[in-house]
């Protein structure tokens, strides 16, 4: 197994790169993301399922019209790089968080993740982020970054590490302690956390910055966190497969254009124009190992036009708007928020912890942690939210249980549907309330 701490310290000469590439212009990068996908589809064919697959080798100009990879694929083209390599000894494996259904597991060579790493040393420091003040890192930590306690020390004087399983109370404890002045974690956690802090009023007086990575952020944490904690928030967009695009200080999210290429398409897989949503194909650029080609990562964006005011000819996406179980089907291929029925859920006295889950169209079911059975006028209250947002008379299943425990990688979805599997090309669903 590669180091983790050996990975970072090689990244290095890439972030060093990345400093120069982002200033390109937009068709000098264009260029260079069509070497690297060259490369890319050479290094595909060496795998027996790519060889099955493609028949011959494709060039860059073949991507729009090869064959889309599924989740269900997966496990295939992860059978045929393994029978290429039984050792395991050159490469990191990570598996997928599992939220959106059956987990897959991802094979990584070092390129691969020296290019993320560096992608993310650029988010950080672009946003003010400096190794030697004091971080807070409240985030999942896999078995294969086991060394990470050393990297504390010897690369990142500043930073620590806590695990995103420990509970709030002693999260803003730890916080408080050590008082840093940036902290990185996940969007559900930090909502946690403000929770807490305008519940108990303890806060670090120090933090000047929040990152946020691993979900999906909502405009509501952002401006609530600025409104608890006095700071702004700067998120990156990544998955367990490849980092995909990372949040300025202006405030544009910026393709990772030297890690991966991203396509936005339709339901017939062709391009979406301006101003649509699309559904994001991922092709990696650094992975020689287990390439993927045409991914679909199962979320869902809209592509940004012209360039940002911080001057990077990097393509930007204008809004990410998640997967489709984030969205309640309302009937005729209309969609709503789960996040706009969550905070008129927050709203409701006494609500318990819970989690709800769109089966059908009109029919729910609700976990909630609670000694006893939910009252008759808590269940009249949440029908009556529920229906004001599907415009139906819903049917629920209340269902008490005696804890909701978070994903295997430490992320919260209190609220999703099973029904809803694409997305309206229309954003207009995407509207949020900034608080």
């Amino acid at each position: 197994m590669v180091p983790f701490s050996n990975i970072l310290v090689t990244s290095g000469p890439r972030f060093l790169g990345r400093l120069i590439s982002q200033r390109w212009t937009p068709a000098r990068l264009a260029r260079c993301q069509e070497a690297r996908l060259e490369e890319t589809l050479r290094a595909a064919m060496r795998i027996p399922f790519y060889r099955e697959r493609f028949r011959r080798t494709p060039s860059a100009r073949d991507l729009p019209g090869l064959p889309v990879l599924g989740r269900e694929d997966i496990s295939a083209l992860n059978r045929s790089v393994r029978g290429l390599h039984p050792d395991r000894a050159s490469f990191i494996a990570d598996t997928s968080s599992g939220t959106t259904g059956e987990q897959a597991e991802f094979l990584f060579d070092e390129s691969h993740q020296r290019g993320r790493y560096a992608s993310r040393l650029r988010w950080l420091l672009d946003n003010g982020w400096n190794p030697l003040a004091r971080s807070a890192w409240i985030i999942f930590i896999p078995a294969w970054m086991a060394d990470m306690r050393p990297v504390e020390h010897r690369f990142f004087a500043g930073s620590r590490f806590l695990s995103i399983f420990t509970g709030e109370k002693e999260q803003i404890d730890w916080l408080c302690r050590l008082d840093p002045h940036f902290l990185v974690t996940y969007p559900s956690n930090l909502e946690a956390l403000l929770d807490r802090v305008e519940a108990e009023g303890a806060r670090p007086a120090s933090l000047r910055r929040v990152f946020t990575w691993a979900e999906l952020l909502h405009q509501d944490v952002r401006s609530r966190t600025r409104r608890v904690l006095g700071v702004p928030v700067s998120d990156i967009y990544g998955s367990a497969e490849a980092g995909l695009a990372w949040e300025c200080r202006k405030g544009a999210y910026h393709q990772e254009s030297e890690h991966v290429l991203l396509e936005l398409v339709d339901d017939r897989n062709r391009p979406v124009g301006p101003g649509q949503v699309g559904k994001i194909l991922v092709t990696t650029l650094e992975n020689r190992l287990m390439p993927l080609i045409r991914y679909e990562i199962g979320d869902y964006a809209v592509p940004g036009q012209g360039a940002c005011l911080c001057g990077r000819g990097l393509p930007l996406l204008d809004r990410i708007a998640g997967r489709p179980r984030d969205y309640l089907s309302i009937g005729t291929g209309q969609v709503a928020p789960a996040r706009l029925l969550a905070l008129c859920l927050g709203r409701i006295p006494g609500m318990p912890q819970y989690e709800m889950v769109q089966t059908e169209p009109l029919h729910f079911l609700f976990r909630h942690v609670s000694p006893d059975r939910l009252s008759d006028p808590m269940q009249q209250a949440i029908r009556k939210t529920l229906g004001s947002t599907l415009g139906h008379e819903p049917d629920i299943d209340w269902i008490r249980v005696p804890d909701l425990p978070k994903s295997r990688t430490g992320k919260v979805d209190r609220i999703f549907s099973l029904v809803t599997r694409t997305l309206p090309a229309n954003p207009s669903f995407l509207d949020e309330p900034a608080s």
